[in-house]
């Protein structure tokens, strides 16, 4: 039953690789960080993720995490420039970073801002950079989210890495144990999740209309499932 319910949360989201497990919605981003639970859209025409990042300082961490192939997806980097010249410098240069207008929505109470970029290049997912004075790991996730675009917040800190091909890691895993079925419950329109699933072998067995209810709308809801 325990490979189902992880291929269960899996297929919801599959697009973001292992770290995933980690995101919660929230009412409130302060709500989020502190408790980990639900919250409204900010994004005026979807859902997506804001990742953000404290104590990162690995050029190869933040590639890593910049790297999904989804549509509404950022990564939001706080790091402190003058602790971190070189570090600051090399992502400034490297992402072609835009001085914008940093503006404290009220959300939070947020200190020690002194500037925020965001990427030029569009070869890339977007990544925000917010220059802080380092003070704690909280002041800069309340930094980072006062300016993320997304209503789904996921806290990373050093040494987090996305994790290519969880999925499949999975079924693998599972193929080891006396485990005789995998089902997978998608959304109907999560057409990402659904090729994922397709790719390593899943078969679609049912569709029920309207039986999921998220974001305020109705949702068809698809089984695929996996004979091992």
């Amino acid at each position: 039953m325990k490979p189902i319910l992880l291929l269960l949360f899996a297929a919801t989201a599959a697009c973001v690789g292992a770290l995933l497990p980690l995101i919660s919605r929230a009412r409130s981003k302060r709500l989020l960080l502190n408790a980990v639970r639900r919250a409204s859209s900010d994004a005026p025409d979807g859902i997506g993720i804001s990742v953000l990042c404290s104590g990162v300082t690995d050029a190869a961490q933040i590639e890593n995490l910049l790297s999904p192939e989804y549509s509404r997806y950022e990564v939001i980097v706080v790091l402190d420039a003058r602790r971190h010249a070189a570090e600051f410098a090399a992502l400034t240069a490297r992402y072609r970073m835009i001085r914008v207008e940093w503006v404290c929505s009220g959300e939070l109470e947020v200190s020690g801002v002194r500037a925020l970029g965001r990427s030029r290049r569009r070869c890339f997912r977007r990544l925000v950079l917010v220059d802080r004075a380092r003070d704690s790991e909280a002041g800069d996730f309340d930094a980072a989210a006062s300016v993320a675009t997304y209503d789904y917040l996921l806290p990373v800190r050093a040494g987090c890495f996305l994790l290519p091909g969880s999925v499949e890691r999975l079924v693998a895993e599972c193929r080891t144990t006396e485990c005789h079925a995998l089902v997978a419950c998608i959304t109907a329109d999560n057409d990402p999740s659904r090729r994922l699933f397709e790719s390593i072998g899943f078969r679609r067995v049912s569709h029920f209309e309207q039986v999921g209810r998220k974001f305020g709308r109705w949702l068809d809801v698809v089984d695929y499932e996996l004979l091992l």
